[in-house]
């Protein structure tokens, strides 16, 4: 059925272009040209007739004017020999349509979608550069109509969503098919010269052909005459064999040709008896296996190829045979075989080897004739490709961990917020109280607030690893990091770890997030002490030697390895870890930063530490490089930019800090009821007074009550309903002063920016820490 309508749509073509010694370039334009102008017109005819019928008159002119225009561009291309004005003309009404469209937004403005298909047809009828100024002056006309709309009568409103995604598409397809055009007539011009000189070589082999012909009827005539006229003509005969050398010089030449083209091919042409004798070898024979021609006509088949690909030719060879005595072979048939082959140096190689017979004018097989292509290098780029689509698959993993890594650290944080400012609570009402054992409570509630942390900590490094965490660059002093590191190791590795921390003496610079910065360095040398203990076998003496040392390196010493988006750090810190634990192999190198990989034991490790560390040096523009040797140890190499100030800043962490009092109401809207029992009871501690609501809109309504008492509005960032940026545009309607201050437990940089770029005076995290929470209430009460 499909065939048959594939035929009659070919007829109708066929009847609508009936010029004849059209190029098939200009052909197939014109096919693109009647297709696309009568696509045009199916929708275009039914809705003239629908609009005139149902009193849009306006609409119904302008649609059956284009019936009739495109009817008569049609007729008229028909005609014609010369169609570039039709051609422009076209495009300049289609255009116009399209455009006009658009703007009235036909069909609930679905009709725009017409507009996409312009840019493909554009190009390919007026070529590239004509054909990308049709299809950008649509594009911009297009785009002023759906951004800045003049507000006329006819205009339809499109959504800027849609806008921005049928613009997005426009645009793409433009420069698709510009490349797609460029590529294409390149080739059609490359196929085209190729054209012209098979043309000449064909007209050059037909005069040669003419040639031959006339010497053989040439031939024929004086042998006739020869054999009636021996004795009379016997300077005809002279004539005669001079022709015959003609004709021999013509058949050397032939030959000399046929050698010239196997000299110059890469692949191997080779020819043999019916018993694999060789008999002829392209010079190419030398190149592909090391052998002269004179050489391979000597060597045996066996030498050629492996034992396991000699028993599969030998099988291939003997069923054709038997196929070729029972005639059951056509003249042109061909086998393909791949095998490995030999070459001179006893070196293997994938081969692809095409065998057909050579027949005698009896059709009966007298020889064999084979080509044999080298597979190595079709064999590499198929791994290659193998090995890219490896990587994008690997990546979309990664895609996958961040956005569940995010989802995580929402409903996480949310629970921890309720827990870390509950202990903090108990721990300030306790101490307010008279308690017997209050050391044992408060060392109980030490306990929590730190399992709290940890659990805090690992949704950081969820956060970090779907690169949703914020950084805090500041200029450091690397070695007081790396102090802080050797006090923690000294009081926690075991005593079987030597510790050789090679702090520099002088300052060394860098710009990094001291906390994540320790973190990686942290998470390295925990690494390291590891495989110096829990990860040896039973029977390997525990422990080794950690040996920590800081470079400076120019950027030329580290050609080549240095990212794309860091080329233009001139100055480089090098800090190496290294250990004389139990090292990796290779396949454990390439997933070493894989998100969840790990080679301890389940209750051992996360998979989470090197994935984080990993992300967290590429926040900083730096990049890791391991040396590892299985038994022999690891380095872990991080590289960070140094830093351009003279002067580190002071890193200060607020631990165990006295609440900051107040007064004034805060409202607190947050949908978690736990988290609001919490602000609620941090603020009263503050003294403050507190209004609390659990949906968006209650805490609207409330605001729009009691305005002018609320002092500040502590606002979640996610809540159902409304997030917190509408409602934060709500209460800035009722207010335009407003201090609002959003909270969230997963909020970004850019997200971050944005909200203070709104007029958010105040971003804190989840979850809760009451001396965080007061001083940022604080901070923000004081600003005008």
């Amino acid at each position: 059925m499909i065939n048959i309508t594939n035929k009659s749509a070919d007829i109708l073509l066929n009847l609508l272009i009936p010029i004849k010694d059209l190029t098939i370039e200009e052909f197939g334009k014109r096919r693109l040209f009647v297709s696309f102008l009568s696509i045009l017109l199916l929708p275009l005819i039914p809705f003239s007739a629908l609009h005139l019928t149902t009193g849009n008159a306006h609409f119904g002119i302008i649609n059956s004017f284009m019936v009739i225009f495109l009817l008569s561009m049609i007729i008229l291309q028909r005609r014609k020999r010369k169609v570039d004005y039709l051609y422009r003309l076209t495009m300049f009404i289609v255009a116009a349509l399209l455009f006009f469209w658009i703007y009235s937004g036909a069909i609930e403005g679905y009709a725009s979608l017409f507009a996409l298909s312009f840019t493909p047809f554009a190009l390919f009828l007026m070529g590239k550069r004509e054909g990308m100024f049709w299809a950008v002056l649509l594009f911009l006309t297009s785009a002023a109509v759906m951004m800045n709309p003049p507000g006329l009568e006819l205009h339809y409103a499109y959504s800027m969503k849609f806008a921005v995604r049928y613009l997005l598409t426009f645009a793409f397809i433009i420069l698709f098919s510009y490349n797609y055009e460029s590529v294409r007539q390149k080739y059609h011009k490359t196929i085209t010269d190729e054209q012209n000189s098979l043309k000449l070589a064909v007209q050059q082999l037909d005069i040669e052909n003419r040639m031959k012909t006339l010497a053989q009827e040439e031939l024929e005539k004086h042998k006739t005459q020869l054999e009636k006229l021996v004795a009379e003509r016997t300077a005809e005969l002279q004539i005669k064999n001079d022709e015959l050398q003609k004709s021999r010089d013509e058949y050397i030449a032939g030959e000399k040709k046929f050698r010239l083209l196997a000299d110059n091919i890469t692949d191997l042409i080779w020819a043999a008896d019916m018993e694999m004798n060789y008999i002829y070898f392209s010079p190419s024979v030398e190149k592909m296996f090391g052998y002269t021609v004179e050489e391979a006509l000597n060597v045996k088949l066996a030498s050629w190829i492996t034992p396991e690909s000699l028993n599969k030719i030998a099988g291939v060879y003997l069923d054709n045979i038997e196929l070729d005595k029972a005639g059951k072979l056509p003249c042109d048939y061909s086998i393909f075989i791949e095998v490995d082959q030999v070459r001179k140096d006893g070196t293997i190689f994938p081969a692809e080897i095409k065998l057909s017979f050579i027949k005698d004018d009896n059709k009966k097989s007298i020889g064999i004739v084979g080509i044999t292509r080298d597979l190595t290098e079709k064999i590499k780029a198929e791994k290659e490709k193998e090995a890219i689509q490896s990587q994008l698959m690997q990546a979309q993993k990664m895609e996958a961990v961040g956005i569940l890594a995010s989802g995580l650290a929402h409903d996480f944080n949310n629970l921890l917020s309720g827990i870390i400012g509950s202990f903090n609570l108990i721990e300030i009402l306790i101490a307010n109280e008279d308690l017997r054992n209050r050391e044992k409570v408060l060392n109980y509630i030490k306990v929590g607030l730190e399992s709290s942390g940890r659990s805090s900590q690992i949704i950081k490094q969820l956060m970090t690893l779907s690169k949703k965490s914020e950084l805090t660059l500041i200029t450091i002093d690397i070695n007081q990091s790396l102090r802080h590191i050797l006090d923690i190791c000294k009081n926690s590795f075991p005593k079987s770890v030597i510790l050789d921390f090679r702090i520099d003496e002088n300052i060394l610079y860098v710009m990094a997030d001291p906390v994540q910065i320790e973190q990686v360095l942290l998470n390295l040398c925990i690494n390291a002490s590891h495989a110096m203990t829990i990860m040896r076998k039973d029977d390997e003496p525990q422990g080794g030697t950690l040996t920590v040392t800081l470079t400076i390196l120019n950027s030329s010493d580290l050609t080549g390895q240095i990212p794309a988006g860091s080329l233009k750090f001139k100055k480089w810190l090098c800090i190496d870890i290294a250990d004389t634990g139990v090292g990796m192999n290779e396949e454990i190198q390439k997933k070493l930063f894989a998100p969840f990989f790990s080679t301890k034991k389940q209750d051992e490790g996360t998979g989470l530490g090197l994935a984080t560390s990993y992300n967290i040096v590429k926040q900083h523009k730096g990049f890791i490089r391991v040396k590892s040797e299985a038994g022999r140890g690891s380095v872990f190499s991080i590289f960070i930019p140094c830093g351009k100030t003279d002067h580190a800043q002071p890193f200060v962490k607020h631990e165990g800090e006295s609440l900051i009092p107040g007064e004034g109401t805060i409202l607190i809207i947050d949908d978690e009821k736990s988290i609001l029992k919490v602000a609620d009871g941090i603020l009263h501690q503050c003294g403050y007074e507190t209004i609390t609501a659990e949906t968006p809109f209650e805490g609207i309504d409330i605001y729009s009550k009691k305005s002018k008492i609320i002092s500040a509005v502590l606002l979640d960032l996610s809540m159902p309903g409304k997030s917190g940026i509408e409602v934060f545009h709500e209460l800035r309607r009722i207010n335009p002063h407003a201090k609002i201050i959003l909270s969230s437990g997963m909020i970004d940089i850019e997200a971050k920016q944005k909200a203070f770029e709104m007029g958010v005076i105040g971003v804190i995290h989840k979850p809760y820490v009451a001396y965080e929470l007061s001083a940022e209430i604080s901070r923000v009460l004081k600003t005008v």
